[in-house]
């Protein structure tokens, strides 16, 4: 339902006014919702506390197709944990670090080395996920398709009531187009060090129908597109086999990977091993500086908000004697920029536990706050929005308004966590430094429309073709 707030919070500044009242040109789509939690079945002790999510949007969110570029890699972390946690059930030798090895047709090679992976120089499906969480790495998230399979992937989001999913094709990877073959490749799990083969996965051919998004709206963007041969095509782009998940299932995501026993949400949850579950919600907490394997040591060059859209925001509104978590996935390509997150607003109290062994490649100063296990220790909220910022209207030139779009993205966040958080108009609170070094270079947030804008340029800039999805 409309937010009673949101529609003022969407005019609080000139940005925000500026994309909110131009939805066919930006096309703002956003859903917030606040938790509750009702301690009353715990205190009787009748189990676990409840918890309710009262749901505000903008924006029809069946409307008209988006695309959701890096943030439908999160369907595919979650589908190789279960496949991971299925496995290994049968051959306890399999887990996160166990050298796994795809089989090249082309080539007639298995292929198994990664070099960025500094402690065994393998693939493994650890290290594939924590770069394509940490970073967005598009190579990652394409191995890890070949792991579980379009059908698994797909399916696995289904029976969860994720029915909007469509994940149809891989990701461009070291600028290459990669082609999304409907047969995976065959994969091994290796022992380390011996080569010995733990356990063979033949090839698999995609069966499942549908993975179109034929019959929805707005299914042609732009007005023009440059081609794979580098060639202007004077027609929009055709999104109808390309990947696909509303905004409703991408922030449901969240709800189901966090409130496992508690969840507000009707249907099957991902049922995910207790430790797969809290490795998935670190990896996606942590900033590129907390990863131990792979390492990104430079804050230049991978700043906090590297992969958090809404982090600079959430910084602006952040109560003194708190910490700020988020738990999210970002995507950007075509235009178009979207991020989902959880976000919590913690008392540094409440962190106390340390990493456990399943996080040892994150540092050890990293703690996970688990929103679901320390009900009255916070304030969360979730947040989930998508804007296309495109003023040329021709897609893959990579000559975006990246800038705008993260600016909108950073208001936004501020306003709504102002909100939930009962602290007024954010720009009352707009003197206050962030907190994370990466994000001193911006020196001060000032009240001014002027400074926001810098704050997403830069931010956008220093991205500028690094990452994150196609």
């Amino acid at each position: 339902r409309p937010m009673p707030d949101l529609a003022r919070l969407l005019r609080s500044t000139e940005l925000l006014a500026r994309v909110s009242s131009q939805p066919e040109k930006f096309r703002l789509r956003v859903l917030v919702s606040k938790v509750s939690v009702h301690r009353a079945r715990e205190e009787a002790g009748d189990g676990a506390p409840s918890v309710a999510l009262e749901r505000f949007s903008l924006g029809d969110d069946d409307a008209a197709y988006f695309y959701p570029a890096s943030a439908i890699k999160l369907c595919v972390a979650v589908a190789a944990l279960q496949k991971l946690g299925r496995l290994r059930s049968g051959n306890g030798a399999i887990g996160l670090e166990t050298p796994l090895e795809f089989f090249d047709a082309e080539s007639g090679a298995w292929t198994g080395t990664d070099t960025s992976n500094v402690e065994s120089g393998r693939i493994t499906v650890g290290h594939e996920l924590r770069k394509m969480l940490i970073v967005s790495d598009n190579a990652a998230f394409n191995r890890l398709i070949d792991f579980v399979g379009l059908d698994e992937a797909n399916r696995s989001m289904w029976r969860a009531g994720l029915s909007s999913v469509r994940i149809i094709h891989k990701l461009e990877a070291q600028g290459k187009r990669p082609k999304t073959r409907m047969r995976t490749p065959a994969v091994r799990f290796t022992e380390g060090g011996s080569g010995k083969v733990l356990l063979d996965l033949p090839e698999r051919d995609c069966t499942v129908e549908g993975l179109s998004n034929e019959g929805m709206k707005g299914l042609q963007i732009g007005t023009s597109y440059v081609d794979a041969g580098g060639q202007k095509v004077e027609e929009p782009m055709d999104f109808t086999f390309k990947n696909r998940i509303s905004l409703a299932h991408l922030q449901d995501m969240l709800v189901k990977l966090v409130f496992t026993t508690t969840s507000p949400l009707p249907g099957e949850g991902f049922n995910l091993d207790a430790d797969l579950r809290e490795f998935l919600l670190a990896t996606m907490a942590i900033y590129p500086q907390h990863s131990t394997n792979p390492v990104y040591a430079s804050r230049k060059e991978y700043p906090d908000n590297w992969c958090k859209f809404f982090l600079p925001g959430l910084q602006r509104a952040q109560p003194p004697e708190t910490s700020v978590q988020v738990i999210n996935k970002v995507g950007i390509a075509y235009g178009h920029l979207v991020d989902n997150a959880l976000v919590s607003f913690h008392r540094a109290a409440s962190m106390t536990d340390p990493p456990p062994p399943s996080h040892k490649c994150i540092s050890e100063d990293f703690r996970l706050f688990d929103p679901a296990s320390r009900p009255s220790s916070h304030d969360t909220f979730l947040l989930t929005a998508v804007i296309y910022a495109n003023a040329n209207e021709c897609l893959n030139d990579d000559i975006y308004e990246e800038d705008l779009a993260e600016a909108a993205l950073v208001e936004l966040a501020a306003a709504v966590a102002a909100d939930v958080l009962g602290l007024g108009a954010p720009q009352l609170r707009e003197e206050r430094r962030p907190r994370w070094g990466a994000v001193l270079k911006y020196a001060m947030v000032a009240v001014s429309l002027a400074s926001v804008a810098v704050l997403g340029l830069t931010a956008a800039k220093s991205r500028t073709g690094k990452r994150i999805a196609h």
